[in-house]
């Protein structure tokens, strides 16, 4: 009765962390169809000293900034599927 509440669990986390890597790794386009708006996070870089020329950089968004997130939830989700496999056993 125990493992097969833990094969259940294990096999929710798989699914749900799969489902949320989706969620995450897709929202910036969801967010643009449904606004039908592009979405951009820019970035804004100063550098410069007391003593010498400022320069300020502008640059335009990348959408590879959620990417550590994705990454993230494909991780857990094989950990939960290698618990899986080993409770089989």
């Amino acid at each position: 009765m125990h493992n097969k509440i833990k094969r259940k669990l294990l096999k929710i986390g798989i699914i749900i962390n799969i489902f949320f890597a989706v969620i995450v790794g897709l929202s910036d386009y969801i967010l643009e169809y449904i606004l039908r708006k592009e979405i951009k996070t820019p970035s804004v870089g100063i550098i410069g000293g007391s003593d010498g020329p400022t320069k300020i950089f502008i640059s335009e968004g990348s959408k590879f900034y959620k990417l550590p997130w994705v990454i993230l939830f494909i991780l857990l989700s094989i950990l939960c599927y290698i618990g899986f496999r080993k409770m089989e056993k």
